[in-house]
């Protein structure tokens, strides 16, 4: 569904992948500040690297309209697929869409390689894994000092998924759920259908798609 998004819109007025880039950089440093440093440093260090190098390789010739929100919540069962609602709306590299799918959720990034998450959605589109990543690690990072509050329940699951964005270990895992994925990325989407428009239940979701062999690899099979 993202990728029917995807196209030039020079005209469009719509602020680019590098303000973007420029505002979560600004909003990690003074968030992170401002909150006493809840996280690691380096973990603050990284992200803000990623950034800088997603704000440096924009291009406005190269870059395309992007939904730039693309999580499970916007989005609808649809006929034979699904849709996408409430965009941010930004210029920006297409990787950047599928960033934000990195970030949703704090258990997927642990449960296996987040890198050969991101290498599998890269695959499936046909973009830059490393780009991808690293939009994932920024809105990682931002989101979790976002979610930071006093009494936070979300706020120690959030940081460990942000931290191990960081190094990637080999570790013990199984394979996650990817019924977002399969719901958004790159359009191979199907399912039942809801003809009311009401948001995508994780079971109907997970009902159509990708087929059992075209899910991405956990861990252990990633170091086979």
């Amino acid at each position: 569904a993202a990728s029917m998004i995807w196209r030039p819109a020079a005209d469009s007025g719509l602020p680019t992948g590098a303000e973007k880039a420029e505002w979560l950089m600004e909003f990690i440093t003074s968030t992170w500040n401002e909150l006493d440093e809840p996280c690691a440093q380096r973990t603050i260090e990284h992200a803000l690297a990623c950034a800088q190098r997603r704000l440096d390789a924009h291009d406005d010739e190269r870059a395309v309209l992007v939904h730039g929100d693309v999580q499970q919540w916007n989005a609808l069962e649809a006929g034979d697929g699904f849709k996408l609602v409430d965009p941010d709306g930004l210029l920006a590299e297409a990787e950047y869409d599928l960033g934000v799918i990195l970030r949703e959720d704090p258990d997927e990034p642990l449960a296996a390689d987040p890198e050969a998450t991101a290498r599998w959605m890269a695959d499936r589109c046909g973009l830059d894994a490393a780009a991808l990543f690293e939009w994932g690690v920024v809105e990682r990072v931002s989101t979790g000092l976002s979610a930071t509050s006093p009494c936070s329940e979300m706020v120690h699951a959030a940081w460990k998924a942000s931290e191990s964005m960081l190094t990637i270990e080999a570790r013990k895992a199984v394979t996650p759920s990817w019924r977002k994925l399969r719901a958004m990325s790159c359009g191979k989407v199907g399912g039942r259908g809801r003809s009311d428009g009401r948001a995508a239940s994780p079971n109907s979701v997970l009902g159509g798609g990708c087929a059992s062999d075209d899910a991405p690899p956990s861990v252990e099979r990633h170091r086979s």
